[in-house]
């Protein structure tokens, strides 16, 4: 199953606080869900992109337990994250940012690698060529409290702009689980299973504003 977060629009530097909320939370959660717990031999804590909108990712695959348990247990350590933000000393908080700063700001590696860059900028249509470097700013302004107010009103349990996808994936002999009209924090919960009913459950959402693109004749980042 994955449990996924939406953040916002990919605007700096909000995009790059949920970047360095996945590696600040990388290996706790690998620990706590993987080594501790063992719901799963796959265990995943990234950041998720889709047309232009940045979140936050939680997947376990796991032959033992079921969906409904997985979501449970990643909730459980979602709920410790404020405690490991507040307990994260400031040189360990700049480890992070200064390791994403320097991936932003190494070099292609290869002539694919760098066409790559360029090809992804013009199907999306946001023709930021200037990209890495205009992140690795964006970065380099951030500060814990930045980190720490993001997650309270974003995807803190409580947080008022909470937007919380939670994919399942049964096998046939599992059955499927009880349908509860609100979860245990009582937000109203909506299930939709099968191809006609994500499609009609799509059509009540309102999409997001396309990506931000560059002008013409704007100056790189």
């Amino acid at each position: 199953m994955e449990l996924s977060l939406q953040g916002e629009l990919d605007v700096r530097p909000s995009s790059q606080i949920v970047e360095l909320l996945s590696a600040i939370l990388y290996n706790s959660a690998f620990d706590t869900l993987r080594t501790e717990e063992q719901l799963g031999y796959l265990v995943d804590l990234g950041v998720r992109y889709d047309h232009g909108v940045y979140g936050l990712r939680v997947a376990v695959q796991s032959a033992t337990h079921e969906p409904t348990y997985l979501d449970e247990r990643i909730e459980a350590f979602l709920a410790t994250v404020p405690r490991r933000l507040a307990a994260l000393t400031p040189e360990a908080f700049a480890n992070h940012r200064d390791a994403l700063i320097k991936m932003r700001l190494a070099p292609p590696k290869t002539l694919r690698d760098e066409s790559s860059l360029h090809w992804s900028e013009i199907t999306n249509g946001t023709y930021d060529f200037g990209r890495d470097v205009g992140v690795a700013r964006a970065l380099a302004s951030i500060t814990q409290a930045d980190v720490v107010q993001y997650w309270t009103q974003h995807f803190d349990v409580a947080a008022p702009n909470r937007r919380k996808l939670s994919s399942h994936v049964y096998a046939p002999h599992h059955e499927l689980p009880q349908r509860r009209a609100s979860s245990a924090g009582g937000r109203e919960l909506v299930y939709v299973d099968g191809f006609e009913e994500v499609r009609r459950f799509k059509k009540t959402l309102t999409p997001f504003p396309p990506p931000p693109r560059m002008s013409k004749g704007e100056p790189i980042a």
